[in-house]
């Protein structure tokens, strides 16, 4: 069996852990080796330092248990304070006037001058078409594609889609069109 770093085992010897055979090993080591007594003496050290952190200091303990208690203590017996009625009904103001700012917002009809698509068309004129019940997607793509309109919103809680004719194109033929597919289109209108 080779023989083991004596340096290996002060850990065990420190902590009382090694057996009395390797105990005696090392013991006889230590004897002979000042750089091994040096190490020892380190790790001495070290375990010292170590148990020093880790012990709890009472006095520390005590003064945050006392923190605590007068913290709690403050709290429970602190006056609660009372939002003034006007505040809450400048908050509900204010929120209404938001409200409305971003209902009047969105429902402006016309874009604003310079306005542009992301595509980069164009808008032409927008329909309104309510399709059947049973028109499928296949059908209503069928419908759609020949004509070139594009697909603006919908459909709506109503069923109204948007369409958008392509610009240039005339609304009329378009409507006719649409309103000839019986089937697959329940009503045409211009937006």
């Amino acid at each position: 069996m080779p023989e083991q770093d004596p340096s290996t085992l002060i850990p065990e010897y420190l902590n009382g852990s090694l057996d009395a055979e390797r105990r005696s090993e090392l013991e006889a080591a230590l004897a002979k080796s000042l750089a091994l007594q040096a190490e020892l003496e380190f790790w001495r050290e070290v375990a010292s330092r170590e148990r020093a952190l880790s012990a709890p200091d009472a006095a520390a303990e005590a003064e945050l248990e006392f923190g605590l208690r007068r913290l709690l203590r403050d709290v429970r017996t602190a006056p609660r304070q009372r939002t003034p009625w006007w505040r809450s009904l400048a908050i509900a103001a204010s929120l209404i006037v938001m409200l409305q700012s971003v209902l009047l917002l969105r429902t402006a009809e016309s874009p604003a001058p310079g306005y542009r698509m992301l595509s980069g068309v164009e808008a032409g004129a927008t329909l309104q078409v309510t399709f059947a019940e049973q028109a499928t997607v296949g059908q209503i793509l069928e419908l759609l594609q020949p004509l070139e309109l594009e697909v603006v919103s919908g459909p709506s809680a109503l069923g109204v889609w948007r369409l958008a004719v392509s610009p240039g194109q005339a609304t009329g033929p378009v409507i006719e069109t649409l309103q000839s597919q019986g089937d697959v289109v329940e009503h045409v209108g211009a937006d």
